[in-house]
């Protein structure tokens, strides 16, 4: 805690247009004293802090500057967590205090947890981390009381897990994430993990494989999504970026061209793509987008494949199916993503397209 005592005594003292010699004359203290005391050197006893509050009319809180912190939980549990976010280590004098008063609340003892976790990992000092492992350890039972969804045991097992990975302990590490892998949550810290230190050829495959599967849908959702965020807000070249960068990044997983359970989405996402060439007045852009769309959408109905094992780069020996909710085939999937744009001249383009290639297949027998 830092007082401003010595400051607060020279500026009172000059708003008064006071010199130290007169300030020592009003106090009875010698002009040395008065001195000490702004310099820094000294501190005058109470009954002169509270005759020099008085003199200058102030409080003795002012005079010291000092002001009270909010010492609730939920405050310094928000302090605690800026202290960590800024790498403070004054922040672990005030967890210590903070733990002694309120020992038993989760938000407290997490933070102060996560603040040791935090100075030790980013300055390596094994003890700090240590030390914050037990806070973790010991929030655990803490966590019935705690009204945040966003925290719950996995979480915390998690940042345990991440406690011995800073510090290079791995097997601990790693038993932890696969004794709390509740749906697969850590399945690519497991595969990381084991493929760093472990023979690649035996589990870590696997591990990865489910966790890039499992990764593919949010990954995708979240990258469309601010997509849309994009176009909603008029940046279409933005929206643009995002989406041509899911379809070539989905692309990546294709084998050999062959139909799988990504064109589903692909041409789903191309006609976000071409909806945003619709909304830039570029007609001939649009309505090539829109036929690759509907082309690679009929291919995969004509042979459909669900299976995620299928995808290139995945290593696993069991069938794992994907489906959504878009449409029964590829091409309503498609059709359904158009529609998803309310925009009715964008929906006309879609029905008198699709019915003309649908009526040019026709004729060609297909």
């Amino acid at each position: 805690m830092k007082l401003m005592l010595a400051e607060n005594i020279r500026k009172f003292r000059k708003e008064r247009n006071l010199t130290q010699e007169q300030l020592s004359e009003v106090l009875g203290v010698t002009v040395g004293a008065v001195y000490k005391w702004e310099a820094g050197l000294s501190i005058p006893e109470l009954n002169l802090i509270v005759a020099m509050s008085d003199f200058f009319d102030t409080s003795v809180d002012a005079l010291l500057g000092y002001a009270m912190k909010d010492n609730r939980t939920a405050a310094t549990a928000k302090r605690l967590h800026v202290y960590k976010d800024t790498l403070d280590p004054e922040g672990i004098s005030e967890a210590e205090t903070a733990m002694k008063k309120y020992p038993h609340d989760f938000d407290i003892v997490h933070e102060s947890a996560s603040l040791y976790i935090s100075l030790g990992a980013s300055r390596q000092n094994q003890s700090l981390i240590d030390r914050g492992r037990e806070l973790l350890i010991e929030s655990i039972p803490l966590l019935s009381s705690e009204q945040d969804s966003a925290i719950n045991s996995t979480v915390l097992y998690g940042e345990l897990a991440d406690s011995y990975s800073f510090q290079g302990r791995w097997k601990e590490c790693v038993d932890i994430w696969k004794k709390h892998n509740a749906g697969g949550i850590f399945n690519a810290d497991i595969g990381y993990e084991l493929v760093c230190h472990e023979d690649p050829k035996n589990d870590a495959p696997g591990y990865l494989s489910y966790g890039l599967i499992l990764t593919l849908n949010p990954l995708i959702k979240s990258m469309i999504g601010l997509a849309m965020v994009q176009i909603f807000k008029g940046e279409l070249t933005e929206g643009a970026v995002l989406i041509q960068n899911c379809i070539d990044f989905l692309n990546i997983f294709k084998k050999n061209n062959t139909p799988n359970y990504l064109d589903r989405i692909i041409s789903s996402s191309m006609v976000s793509l071409a909806f945003v060439h619709h909304l830039k007045k570029e007609k001939e852009k649009t309505e090539k987008i829109l036929f690759e769309a509907y082309t690679l959408a009929r291919k995969f109905d004509a042979a459909p494949d669900y299976d995620t094992g299928n995808l290139r780069f995945i290593q696993i020996n069991e069938i794992c199916k994907a489906y959504d909710s878009f449409g029964e085939t590829a091409v309503d999937a498609v059709e359904g993503t158009v529609m998803h744009w309310y925009d009715p001249a964008f929906h006309k383009l879609w029905k008198t397209l699709r019915k003309k290639w649908e009526s040019d297949l026709k004729k060609n027998g297909q």
